[in-house]
């Protein structure tokens, strides 16, 4: 339905994001296990890739917003993209 390289691209970045949440993640729970000494260098770095990670989410976003949104648009007719629309509306 859409031109494969913009699903593709969206899909290898959720993945990507998925694996790195997952770092961050796995981190996050080791830290309590490290000393004091470590976990002041420990803390600086996972800060980083938190920072890193929310950066790159926030690219993502709005990549979604401006770059997909416009394609569905192109592709859906006018009153499929109602229909969703009202169901979306439904269920929330």
């Amino acid at each position: 339905l859409f031109p494969g390289n913009i699903i593709a691209t969206a899909t290898e970045e959720h993945a990507h994001h998925r694996e790195e949440f997952k770092h961050i993640i796995q981190e996050l729970e080791a830290f309590s296990l490290k000393s004091e000494d470590k976990k002041t260098q420990e803390l600086a770095s996972l800060s980083a890739k938190t920072d890193a990670f929310v950066q790159s989410v926030e690219a993502h976003f709005d990549g979604e917003e401006f770059d997909l949104n416009p394609v569905g648009k192109k592709y859906i007719p006018t009153k499929l993209q109602k229909k969703l629309i009202q169901k979306i509306w439904d269920h929330t």
